[in-house]
């Protein structure tokens, strides 16, 4: 995968085929400026609605999924380990989930999910324990986070987000 934008691309459209059961490509697309745009608004009280985070949806068929879960996307950051995480004082893991925190706190969503690749290395959802997954973490942290393959969100029913929340927030 390629940096930055391509991989928030080629996420973007895998996660419109998941939410679709490969029926549509064009579901979630790259928010605006990376939700920069949403961030500063926020800063003067503004809100700016789809845009924070790193994915939006361009079509209301994935409003449910962004009411679930903000996503924050990183790619390459090699340095950065999985160790780096459970230290929590070392590296750039501590921001990113702050970051994520907040994203998904202005945009209204109940969990935070961040997706980090590095180079040559398989694809890692980073999410609150709290968020109810249908798969069991590859490592639970005491933190309270949960990492997860990638792979495992692809390979479920996307079901399990709209279940997640109560009747009428998937509206």
């Amino acid at each position: 995968m390629a940096k930055g934008s391509q991989f928030e691309r080629d996420f973007a459209r895998k996660l419109s085929l998941w939410w679709t059961g490969d029926e549509r490509d064009d579901i979630f697309w790259r928010s605006t400026t990376s939700g920069a745009r949403a961030t500063t608004r926020a800063k003067v009280g503004k809100k700016t609605s789809g845009s924070y985070g790193d994915i939006t949806a361009i079509d209301p068929v994935g409003l449910p999924f962004l009411k679930a879960f903000t996503p924050e996307l990183k790619r390459g950051y090699n340095r950065e380990t999985v160790q780096d995480l459970i230290d929590w004082d070392r590296g750039a893991w501590r921001e990113w989930i702050v970051k994520a925190r907040k994203s998904a706190e202005q945009a209204g969503s109940k969990w935070w999910m961040l997706v980090v690749k590095r180079d040559r290395r398989e694809p890692l959802m980073v999410v609150p324990a709290n968020a109810p997954t249908p798969f069991h973490p590859c490592l639970r942290i005491e933190m309270a986070t949960y990492v997860y393959r990638l792979e495992q969100l692809w390979e479920s029913d996307p079901k399990w987000v709209t279940d997640a929340l109560k009747p009428g927030e998937e509206e």
